[in-house]
């Protein structure tokens, strides 16, 4: 592994330092560097040209580096953290070290768009990336150009849109060990030519379970998931207007924990954990685990969205009106052992409304402007279950339950708008603005029938209302050479703590700001064969909301302080016809500058002090280096290509207690692909994800009801390889 990421180091470095003479030459189309279109600033624009952090991913790009699923995006997106972990409802995102772990009442700081849309669950995003156009990532705070406001980026993901004049689509199948199989579709032409247009496409993926159950006897942590998704185009005259429907839905045997550290303390109720542990081989990178209650997760999501532009001519107007429903149901032995100490079950829906309308300036004049209202609806419904003990509790009076209910509305409304000025013909200055109202309800209503729950019913509101801005400024030294520098306030409202608190107190937490800052400086060299771009950024946060699991349950509040800053790079090289090579990195430091009554480790009593500590889920480098080549073979119409690339994450902290024995160390993931693609667009290519096998951990948590040491956790995926057939048309 070493050997290879030396060997990229080396390969980028030399496409960096070869002599300027070669590179400047007149070269061929394919051995420039591409020229990326964004739609960041809510018009269509190459991205070299915007002043803000952000990497876009082409469907293409996609495919080259085999990533279909939404937590793989990692591999191309250096400080970006996806982790799946127990199940969708948990899931978490982070940018530049800012991580929210997800809690039923609690938004997260990075946001996810799909079409313009907002999804309020960030398990919502969790799922197949079919048929993509391109992905946007936006570091820091995004609220003057999009609906809803985020604080600390977002990921825009734009799926293809029906072409109004050719016929095309694909056809792929995958077969791969674990048995793996993958069917994905597409379609999409013109019913009526230059004026109705239509798209379908469609997934399924199963996989065998890459973890087995000693005390079941079967292999779990599998996948079974389909989707489908449908577009209709309409284009007359000054009107288009594009329809989209999709369903998505997984029953999957999911996610199973396996014992991540044992103590030779460690002990649960009337049985010690390390001699169970032994004798079963259940140590985590032996892929064996204990529990024996069965674990699913059966997410199901829908949607149907509209978006209608009809352009002026001095302006376009946008109307994006959209409804979402999400439901899941899991089952969870979350005590981690044979016998069973803790049962969970759960059944959550979520369904939202969203309306936004924008007008925005149509033209490259100097001045440009955009200016929109928002307004979106989510009601939230869930039911939890909860057992404690059976062995123990098994009495009518007291049969070990608690039963959790609880209900969410919260209601958003914004103003935004934003406006441009070419002040000279080099110096381009922007300033924008945001008003959000938020209106929040929440019921939570728990019964217990045990001696660990308390029974409460409690019923609170809140309403809260913020201004954000943003200030950039834009200078460009050449056509090719730009820097900017920004300044942001973001914004995230507070809400309430739906983790089943063992008291009333602490029911809500308060709204999270945050400051950004940054400078950026944007390439492109060498007769467009050499990019580089760099950012600087510093961003203070106040009252940071945190969750932290103690063991039974999870705990919302707030962080008064912490200071996330860093370097991003990136660069992209083509040194020679059908070669292409790039590597981005982000070094980051995340650190509280205040926040003394911070959560303490396992079997530390009390409140620590974590002023100056790392944050969680903020390692400190992330890289990804990779080499991509073709070359036609010999007197064929066949196409020759590899693929490598290698991502790289530093050490990182679990949970909120930055307990070190909840850490995973610094760790890379190499893939690999090669393959033959024919001129009348047939591809078949080998792959292996994963490719060295290596072991790490996507996640882990201080173990329930044990004490003296024991932790759990979630594996990362072994190594993954097989044949990927695709026919274009």
């Amino acid at each position: 592994m070493n050997r290879l990421r030396v060997t990229l180091f080396a390969a980028v470095g030399a496409a960096c330092l070869m002599p300027t003479a070669g590179l400047a030459a007149d070269a061929p189309a394919d051995s420039a560097v591409s020229e990326v279109t964004v739609t960041a600033q809510r018009r269509a624009e190459n991205i070299q040209d915007v002043p803000i952090s952000i990497v876009a991913v082409s469907g293409e790009q996609l495919r080259k580096a085999g990533v279909t699923d939404f937590q793989n995006l990692t591999q191309l997106a250096p400080g970006l953290v996806t982790d799946a972990n127990s199940d969708a409802r948990s899931s978490r995102i982070g940018l530049r070290g800012v991580t929210t772990a997800q809690d039923n009442g609690k938004t997260s700081s990075v946001g996810v768009f799909v079409d313009g849309v907002y999804m309020s669950r960030v398990g919502m995003a969790f799922t197949e990336l079919a048929d993509i156009d391109r992905i946007e990532v936006l570091r820091g705070p995004q609220g003057t150009l999009f609906g809803m406001n985020t604080s600390a980026g977002l990921i825009h993901i734009i799926t293809a849109k029906p072409s109004l004049t050719d016929t095309k689509g694909f056809v792929e199948g995958v077969a791969g060990n674990y048995d793996r199989k993958e069917v994905r579709a597409s379609i999409s032409g013109p019913i009526v030519a230059d004026t109705l247009a239509g798209s379908f496409s469609a997934y399924a993926v199963d996989r065998g379970g890459v973890v087995y159950n000693v005390t079941q006897g079967k292999d779990v942590n599998d996948q079974s998931r389909w989707g489908l998704r449908g577009k209709l185009r309409y284009a007359q005259g000054n009107l288009d207007v594009v329809v989209i429907a999709d369903y998505t839905n997984e029953n999957s045997n999911c996610c199973g924990n396996v014992l991540f550290v044992v103590k030779p303390t460690a002990v649960t109720i009337g049985q010690s954990v390390p001699p169970l542990a032994v004798a079963a081989g259940a140590f985590p990178y032996s892929r064996r685990k204990l529990t024996g209650l069965h674990d699913y997760v059966k997410p199901q999501g829908a949607g149907l969205s509209a978006e209608a532009n009809y352009d002026f001519g001095f302006a376009t107007l946008t109307s994006l009106t959209a409804w979402r429903e999400w439901n899941i149901r899991v089952q969870n032995d979350a005590g981690g052992l044979a016998i069973p100490i803790i049962e969970t079950y759960g059944i959550q829906r979520h369904d939202q409304y969203s309306q936004e309308f924008r007008l925005a300036s149509n033209g490259d004049g100097k001045l440009q402007w955009v200016g929109g209202l928002f307004f979106f609806q989510r009601n939230s419904d869930a039911v939890g279950v909860t057992r404690f003990v059976p062995l123990i509790y098994h009495t009518a009076a007291q049969d070990g339950l608690t039963v959790d209910n609880y209900t969410l509305k919260d209601i958003s409304k914004a103003v935004f708008g934003q406006i441009s000025y070419q002040v000279t013909d080099a110096f381009k200055l922007a300033v924008g603005a945001r008003y959000s109202r938020e209106n929040q309800d929440a019921h939570d209503i728990q019964v217990a029938r045990n001696i660990v729950s308390p029974n409460y019913n409690r019923k609170e509101s809140r309403n809260e209302g913020q201004a954000t801005y943003t200030v950039t400024g834009t200078y460009d030294f050449s056509p090719a050479v730009m820097a900017y520098a920004s300044v942001a306030r973001g914004f995230k409202p507070g809400g309430f703590d739906m983790g089943r608190p063992a008291t009333f107190t602490n029911f809500q937490f308060d709204e999270e700001t945050n400051l950004n800052t940054e400078i950026g400086f944007r390439s492109t060299l060498m007769e467009r064969r050499l990019l580089f771009n760099a950012t600087l950024f510093n961003t203070v946060y106040k009252n940071f909301q945190t969750v932290q699991y103690d063991g039974i349950r999870f705990l919302s509040g707030n962080a008064p302080k912490f200071t996330t800053k860093g370097l991003e790079l990136e660069v992209m090289a083509r040194p020679a016809t059908g070669l292409s090579i790039s590597a981005q990195a982000a070094f980051i430091d995340a650190k509280y500058n205040d926040f003394k009554l911070g959560a303490c480790p396992q079997g530390v009593a009390g409140a620590c002090n974590l002023t100056g500590r790392t944050l969680p889920q903020a390692p400190k480098t992330t890289y990804n280096l990779a080499v991509d080549y073709q070359h036609p073979l010999a007197q064929t119409n066949w196409t020759g290509f590899v693929h490598a690339d290698y991502a790289y994450r530093s050490k990182a902290y679990f949970n909120q207690a930055l307990d070190e024995n909840l850490t995973q160390k610094g760790y890379g993931l190499a893939n690999l692909r090669i393959g033959v693609r024919s001129a009348d667009g047939l591809k078949v290519e080998g792959f292996a994800n994963n490719l060295f096998d290596k072991d790490y951990m996507s996640f882990a948590f201080n173990a329930p009801l044990m004490s003296g040491g024991a932790y759990e956790g979630f594996l990362g995926d072994p190594r993954m390889y097989g044949v990927r057939v695709r026919k274009e048309f």
